[in-house]
């Protein structure tokens, strides 16, 4: 493998830009190592933000979406400290059209590091709210803003009962 830097932070603008030729440029030095990975060969080292990267763009550019979520797990495996890895994985998710699974993803990272912003982006992007702490008052009713906001404080982003799991991928 390469022993290049790999800048993930660039990498995803690409992929959010959908420049797709650019993560290409980008991931061009992984390559072979990324083919052994495919073919499930366990001497392949893979470092944790390619296989990320590389596992969103196969999931949303390439449209193989099992190899990808593949990908971005064994990424989120290899360097489970890192944001991220949650961050990507739980937006290849999204992308699919399973929000609830991209949330379940998010909550880890969220809890891996707190203080990630993109994380709070990735929560945004999923767009969920929790209902208003006082059922009986409307949402817009400012008891229910400031104690939603405590309880955010408090609580951080809101926790699913409901988990979605899709059964297959195409």
């Amino acid at each position: 493998m390469a022993e290049s830097h790999f800048d993930a932070d660039l990498a995803w603008r690409y992929l959010k830009e959908k420049r797709y030729d650019f993560v290409e440029e980008l991931i061009e030095d992984y390559k072979k190592d990324l083919e052994l990975m495919e073919r499930n060969d366990k001497h392949s080292m893979g470092k944790a933000d390619v296989l990320a990267i590389y596992g969103y763009y196969k999931c949303i550019h390439l449209n193989e979406k099992k190899a990808g979520i593949s990908f971005c797990n064994r990424a989120v495996e290899r360097h489970p400290e890192n944001p991220r890895n949650y961050l990507i994985l739980g937006m290849a998710w999204l992308k699919m059209g399973f929000p609830n699974k991209a949330l379940e993803i998010l909550e880890a990272g969220y809890k891996v590091n707190p203080d990630y912003e993109p994380i709070h982006e990735g929560f945004r992007e999923v767009n969920r709210r929790r209902p208003p702490v006082f059922s009986f008052l409307s949402r817009n009713n400012k008891l229910n803003i400031i104690m939603g906001k405590l309880r955010h404080r408090f609580q951080g982003p809101k926790l699913h009962d409901q988990k979605e799991t899709p059964e297959k991928l195409s």
